[in-house]
């Protein structure tokens, strides 16, 4: 009776492949259902690393001297575990731990940055007479697709959603 959950298994590995994942950043992991028969695979596909811009400040020197400026924030940012359907809290656990099997970048389930710790974070910069600069902070996440099979003896159904997962908040000096 177990080769029957094999091949369920071993179908998702193969749908997850054939379905234009890579290799190097597919995986899946299934949860067992109420009966032998029964139960729920997720397959992450590509995974993608992303870097936003959530916050910049200009830095603009207009007097007639070289002057040193500091990079200054004003608000927390947090940033969570998203994904993009209702599913319960194992489900999420599951496919936070997927995520994290997936990559080599670390991931947080929640990211949160205070104005005083980016302000900490910023640097100092000198600016010559009309010379500008701009402080960003920025949001470091990994996507992905994720496919949620769900079985039942030989029928499945199956449902494709998109999951962000944090991995840093950050600050950066731009010329």
């Amino acid at each position: 009776m177990n080769h029957v959950k094999l091949v369920v298994i071993a179908g998702a590995l193969l749908a997850g492949v054939i379905g234009g994942a890579t290799p190097a950043n597919a995986a899946t992991r299934c949860l067992h259902g109420i009966t032998t028969y029964s139960g729920r695979c997720f397959t992450s596909h590509r995974i993608a690393h992303h870097l936003k811009v959530v916050e910049a400040v200009p830095l603009v020197n207009r007097s007639g001297h070289t002057a040193t400026f500091h990079c200054s924030f004003t608000r927390t940012i947090t940033r969570s575990f998203a994904v993009g359907a209702s599913v319960s809290a194992e489900v999420k656990a599951t496919l936070f731990e997927l995520i994290d099997a997936s990559t080599n970048i670390t991931v947080q389930r929640t990211v949160t940055q205070t104005a005083s710790q980016a302000t900490e974070a910023g640097l100092s910069v000198r600016l010559r007479p009309g010379q500008r600069a701009t402080c960003e902070r920025t949001y470091g996440y990994v996507s992905t697709r994720i496919t949620d099979t769900r079985y039942s003896g030989s029928v499945s159904h199956r449902r494709n959603y998109r999951v962000r997962v944090p991995s840093f908040l950050g600050v950066r000096l731009v010329n």
